[in-house]
């Protein structure tokens, strides 16, 4: 029983050594504790847009993971996934694999709102062109 507990720790973890039945080395939990970014995500694709965004672009000089929480005039509260400083300038990013109809109104309700603040929606059109161009040269991009 010892080391059927021991393997449902180590996959509870997301850690997995390679073996015959899987293509990659490490499975990842898409919500927890990034231990290469010293970070907790919601998804693998936050976390691997944290990773292009913190190695790849020049110019960038801050990428902050889900700094604030605006109240929308709906009532509802909405956290962009980033905030990106650069040479004066500062933008929010969202990263939305999934487009509901919740998250369409809380976007839209936001640059309603907040119409001097720039946002970017990265969805996965465009997560996977970054994915293709990028993924074997960021360090643990996770798949």
């Amino acid at each position: 029983m010892t080391w059927i507990r021991n393997a449902l720790n180590t996959f509870a973890r997301g850690v997995r050594t390679q073996s015959k039945y899987t293509t990659h080395s490490r499975i990842v939990p898409k919500d927890g504790y990034r231990p290469d970014l010293d970070k907790n995500f919601r998804s693998r694709m936050e976390a691997n847009c944290y990773r292009y965004l913190t190695e790849i672009p020049k110019g960038i000089e801050l990428v902050e993971y889900e700094p604030k929480i605006f109240q929308l005039s709906n009532g509802w509260k909405y956290c962009p996934d980033f905030r990106i400083t650069t040479k004066g300038f500062i933008y929010y990013i969202e990263v939305k694999g999934n487009l509901d109809s919740i998250s369409i109104i809380k976007i839209q309700s936001f640059k309603k709102d907040y119409p001097e603040l720039k946002l970017y929606i990265i969805t996965p059109k465009e997560y996977n062109s970054i994915r293709k161009l990028y993924s074997k040269k960021i360090k643990n991009w996770e798949i």
